[in-house]
């Protein structure tokens, strides 16, 4: 029987009920009126008991006035009153994220970025990581993988050590993003000790303390082609060929051999260096011998035993005696195998027409051309010398360094400033520093080859 002052009004799945007057006129259908409802934020529920049981964001309603809404839904109810709505517009959601590996290393280095990342509507489209912070790029796109995981790999140069932040953003296709940071630590590698150093005009060889080689620069003629073994104690870098002698004494060369400069020769030696076309060594009985071109009385070698150092330039040679005499042969137009007498040397470099000497009071002796400003030796006390063809570089005795002589390359003008060296080597037109902490600095003109050191030593 229809209510006279009841009119009933189908929308959709709900029925709603249209009441003309008071309340009293619900108690005749046996309905309670709306006494309790407590719906979550953002909700609207209606339910004919009053009952309303709706979740955040949600507008849900049902014929017997339960409705258990979820998140950022919009549902209609069931007759049983359960919340059947689906889920949208929901944004990506990180669950991790790595890098590997763990420790970043100061300068550069191939790390691999990876995350985990779902979406609630399963519709992750792109994922960009921004690692301006360890000196990288940004934007740069991590792909999925077949288990869901994205990843890229990617080359960073952090330029200090800290704590660096890599930003992941991540999107959907409908237009939702988010986004998750990561804290990476980057530290400064353990640098190899190096027991010897030598510099060519284009290249550089190492020896680490582990007694293997480490050749970098220019490899036109194979002279930085690693070479196997951890027997190596000392190396001589000359134009295009390399020269190493073997802790058993023994003398291995590879690289150019136009004039016969890596032909070595047979024997046990305790010292080597490399000249233009040719080369040097000390025999353990400590008498010289040389080898390669015999051009401008390259080979012709001082007789006698006791040397115990000797270096060589383009054009000359310069050995010194365990007595702390020297010596010196070669082309001498400029007079740079005039030596000085005395016996209180303790050590000698060559330039290219010019030669230096160290005496045991740490101050320097330097005689042969001086149309550069090669034999202008600043004043001081020094614990090394050695001499490319138109400078001469010093390690004075407080750790700090100076240069003198032509500066066309920056040879002079870009001496690394400090006082923590310990170390120096010249090749032709650039300068080698040793750091205490092992790491060294290049400065000068190598031809853009020598400078590029492997990382491990910076």
């Amino acid at each position: 029987m229809r209510h006279p002052l009841l009119t009933t009004m189908v929308t959709g799945a709900a029925i709603v009920l249209m009441v003309a007057g008071g309340c009293p006129l619900l108690d005749d259908l046996g309905v309670a009126p709306p006494t309790n409802v407590s719906g979550g934020g953002d909700d609207t529920g209606t339910g004919p008991d009053g009952t309303d049981n709706g979740g955040t964001d949600t507008t849900d309603t049902t014929p017997d006035g339960t409705t258990t809404g979820g998140s950022d839904t919009t549902g209609t109810g069931t007759t049983d009153g359960t919340d059947t709505g689906t889920t949208t517009n929901g944004a990506p959601v990180f669950s991790g994220a790595a890098v590997t590996p763990s420790l970043v290393d100061l300068y550069t280095q191939n790390i691999t970025v990876t995350c985990d990342i779902t979406d609630p509507d399963g519709q992750v489209v792109w994922v960009e990581v921004d690692m301006l912070d360890l000196n990288s790029g940004h934007g740069i796109n991590l792909m999925p993988d077949a288990s869901g995981r994205w990843s890229v790999e990617h080359t960073v140069a952090p330029q200090s050590t800290g704590t660096k932040t890599i930003t992941f953003t991540a999107g959907d296709n409908d237009g939702n993003e988010s986004t998750f940071t990561l804290n990476v630590t980057v530290s400064r590698h353990l640098i190899p000790a190096l027991n010897d150093l030598a510099a060519g005009d284009t290249h550089v060889l190492a020896v680490r303390d582990d007694g293997t080689l480490l050749p970098w620069g220019d490899n036109s003629y194979g002279q930085t082609a690693p070479q196997a073994g951890n027997n190596f104690a000392k190396v001589a870098a000359g134009p295009g060929f390399s020269i190493a002698l073997r802790q058993d004494g023994t003398l291995v060369g590879w690289g150019r051999n136009e004039y016969g400069e890596t032909t070595v020769p047979a024997g046990t030696y305790t010292q080597v260096a490399a000249g233009l076309e040719h080369a040097a060594a000390i025999r353990q009985d400590g008498t010289l011998a040389a080898w390669g071109r015999d051009f401008l009385n390259y080979l012709n070698v001082p007789g006698g035993a006791g040397w115990v150092e000797l270096d060589l330039q383009y054009a000359h040679a310069v050995a010194r005696n365990e007595d702390g005499s020297l010596a010196a042969w070669g082309a001498n137009a400029s007079g740079q195998c005039d030596v000085p007498a005395g016996n209180n040397y303790t050590a000698v470099a060559a330039g290219g027409f010019f030669s230096l000497a160290l005496r045991d009071d740490g101050t320097m002796a330097a005689w042969g051309t001086n149309d550069q400003g090669e034999c202008n030796v600043p004043a001081g006390t020094y614990q090394a010398i050695d001499a490319g063809y138109l400078f001469g570089l010093g390690l004075r005795t407080d750790g700090s360094l100076v240069a003198w002589g032509n500066d066309m390359y920056g040879q002079i003008s870009d001496v690394p400033t400090g006082n923590d060296f310990v170390a120096i080597c010249c090749g032709p037109t650039y300068g080698i520093a040793k750091r205490t902490d092992g790491s060294l600095v290049i400065w000068g003109s190598d031809g853009a080859w020598a400078s590029h050191q492997p990382d491990e030593l910076r």
